[in-house]
């Protein structure tokens, strides 16, 4: 019988024998009759028999067109050539984990009537999307394409199925997901400099509004460098004499002033050097970083 173990599905064990002299069958062996193969797989499709764990397709396969019947599992198959799915309509859920997609992989139009699953799936190839219809839920977690923009339109599509579901958490780690691959497309040219900065910054500071607390490590990142500055750098004057200002003096200092609420204490920045310009700098940054953590924080909290 066939030796082949499937990693996912722990409990699956290959019914068809060994070819001679192999351990594996026709279906899980590499070096084999291409011909035949097909011809089996054909016949398969045709019996309404859809599971395809583990299989090694040598050629370029095509289910393009045809409806499945029922559950269909593709789970850890490997696809040498392209893999045409396009138009395909599967009415039960599709496993397609730990999928190996050699080449390029067309999913233009397919419909899926039960949930997707794409988990850990690699995509060495472009992978089309285009026009596919998820009726529920479409998985694509640590999955790994070949263009992040093949990767921005997975997580898009996650995205929307977890909204239709109403699991706002998985709809939002999706949503982080898909912009991040949208950054990773974006190029250092001097036409997109800016936007390519400002994604930098919106993803950094708070993960694209997914991350609030990202949002606090900046602030006590920022309060603290200011401090050391005004501690070492000095020019920070009492207003009245007998004041020292040490370093416990300068974190109360730099924090009264990230949060906007004046000078703290008796001490403010001397007008004549340039240290008034980091006060209000830092006066800036808590006024921005206060009003991110609000609407990070009140979006997550809104699901």
């Amino acid at each position: 019988m066939c030796q082949y173990q499937s990693k996912e599905r722990p409990n699956y064990h290959c019914p068809e024998p060994a070819l001679p002299g192999k351990d594996y069958c026709i279906f899980h062996e590499r070096e084999k009759d291409a011909a035949e193969f097909k011809r089996r797989v054909t016949e398969k499709f045709q019996n309404k028999d859809y599971d395809f764990t583990g299989y090694y397709f040598p050629q370029s396969t095509s289910f393009g067109g045809v409806t499945f019947e029922r559950d269909a599992y593709f789970g850890e198959a490997t696809f040498e050539g392209n893999a045409n799915f396009e138009g395909a309509t599967l009415k039960g859920n599709a496993y397609f984990r730990r999928a190996t997609f050699k080449r390029d992989a067309y999913f233009g139009e397919v419909t899926f009537k039960g949930n997707a699953y794409f988990g850990e799936a690699t995509f060495k190839g472009n992978a089309d999307f285009y026009s596919m219809e998820c009726r529920r839920e479409v998985d694509f977690e640590d999955a790994k394409f070949k263009r992040p923009k093949d990767k921005e339109i997975a997580y898009r599509l996650s995205k929307t199925s977890y909204q239709r579901a109403g699991d706002y958490e998985k709809a939002g780690d999706c949503y982080y997901k898909e912009m991040v691959a949208r950054r990773q497309g974006l190029k250092w040219r001097s036409k997109s400099f800016f936007r390519k900065l400002l994604d930098w910054v919106f993803w950094s500071t708070c993960g694209y509004g997914e991350r609030p607390f990202w949002v606090f490590y900046w602030a006590l990142g920022i309060i603290c460098l200011c401090a050391l500055l005004y501690c070492f750098i000095g020019h920070i004057e009492a207003t009245s004499a007998g004041y020292s200002f040490g370093i416990g003096d300068a974190v109360y200092f730099s924090g009264i002033t990230f949060v906007t609420l004046g000078f703290g204490g008796p001490w403010y920045p001397s007008p004549e050097h340039w240290i008034k310009f980091l006060v209000m700098a830092e006066a800036f940054s808590g006024a921005f970083f206060m009003a991110l953590f609000v609407m990070t924080f009140g979006r997550r909290m809104m699901r």
